[in-house]
């Protein structure tokens, strides 16, 4: 068979230094082909542009050697309470463990939220979402929250990506390097650093063809921190609002609040604790949501008793809250000692020991010498501390 412009028979020749094999016709004229070249597809293509032009660094989940790692804890390892009238404090958070005795992210209520404007008990919601997290990655060994899946990782399998979503806070956490490259299934996505603040860093995850709609993912640096600024209060809320259709804030896809991931090689072994958040990513160009038509956050919160006290500039965007670190009730905030009851969650300790740590130390509490001052001590990386606060 003979083909316009092309001999039948194989030749090989130098052209231009280079081995080429026998033309190929293409719009009737002979184009000759490197030996062992690949042609690249519009995605690789698309991805060592960026890699080139924006310095981004190419994530490669099975090398270890390519992490910059830090092991990521709240800082304090150890409390205890004593002293004098911590009945009256302690009472809340046990009634409160009580409560999620039992239940897990499969079986709890759809709404955690009590109505804070009927009663002057402290803002526990974190802990309640904390405790039934840990419920949860005690029985079943993960948390993992799973509410849907965005358009721009449709395709991959469920298991796969979430393996891969906690794999990737552990390679960018701690790396000075803001853009970076990954692949899952050879789908090729870019991270763009959108922003840090004291809980946490966000990023920007797309497609490499930006075709679908991009995600943001929160990497929050605290991971037993329960306050109205931790990771369990923004993941617990944002997961409310979207039961509840709140309009104004950002679409809830997935999470991992329980957020553990181990590499090991043939040398040492490394851990990444933290958790991690994926939500809606507000374009420049979104409708405002002040147009939008439905139940709106403030309005919604301020019927319950609680308020956003961080609502700063770069909080909201678009008219979207797209931070809820700091809704509390009113004047009411958590006592910070509660978020150490976590310290245990991944030593094994059950929220059945944190509850009766709880009732230990308000056993104690009753037995004490009555003095004018409370006394909580904490041992923060080996050394000592020591808070006053009056009864």
């Amino acid at each position: 068979m003979k083909v316009q412009g092309i001999n039948s028979y194989t030749y090989i020749q130098n052209f231009n230094r280079v081995s080429v094999t026998r033309p190929v016709c293409f719009l009737g004229k002979d184009v000759f082909v490197k030996k062992g070249h690949k042609k690249l597809s519009l995605e690789e293509k698309a991805k060592n542009d960026f890699v080139q032009k924006k310095s981004a660094e190419v994530i490669d989940f099975n090398n270890y050697k390519d992490i910059s790692f830090k092991d990521i804890n709240c800082g304090i390892s150890y409390i205890k309470i004593f002293g004098v009238g911590l009945e009256s404090k302690i009472s809340p958070f046990i009634k409160t463990l009580k409560k999620t005795k039992g239940l897990t992210l499969k079986n709890c209520p759809e709404s955690l939220l009590d109505d804070y404007s009927q009663n002057a008990d402290v803002y526990d919601f974190p802990l309640k979402f904390a405790a039934i997290c840990l419920n949860t990655y005690q029985k079943y060994g993960k948390a993992h929250i799973v509410d849907d899946i965005p358009d721009v990782f449709k395709g991959i399998e469920q298991e796969k990506l979430l393996a891969a979503l906690d794999k990737l806070p552990y390679f960018i956490t701690d790396n000075k390097n803001e853009r970076f490259v990954f692949e899952i299934e050879n789908k090729i996505f870019k991270v763009t650093k959108l922003g840090s603040g004291h809980y946490g860093k966000a990023f920007k995850i797309q497609d490499i063809l930006e075709k679908k709609p991009a995600v943001v993912m929160k990497i929050f640096e605290n991971p037993y921190y329960v306050s109205s600024h931790g990771i369990f209060n923004e993941i617990g809320l944002n997961r409310e609002f979207k039961n509840a259709g709140i309009v104004d804030v950002p679409e809830f896809y997935m999470a991992n609040p329980i957020g553990e991931y181990t590499l090991k090689n043939k040398c040492e072994t490394a851990k990444y604790k933290g958790g991690w958040m994926l939500t809606e990513y507000i374009s420049n160009s979104a409708i405002n949501a002040k147009h939008k038509v439905g139940k709106k956050l403030r309005p919604y919160i301020n019927n319950l008793g609680l308020e956003h006290t961080d609502m700063g500039q770069r909080n909201i965007k678009r008219g979207y809250y797209v931070d809820l670190g700091g809704i509390h009730n009113y004047g009411n905030e958590m006592s910070s000692f509660i978020t150490n009851m976590l310290k245990g969650a991944h030593k094994g300790e059950t929220v059945e020991q944190m509850l009766e740590e709880l009732i230990n130390a308000k056993e104690e509490s009753k037995n004490s010498h009555s003095g004018k001052k409370q006394k909580m001590i904490f041992v923060r990386n080996k050394s000592t501390e020591v808070a006053e606060f009056d009864n």
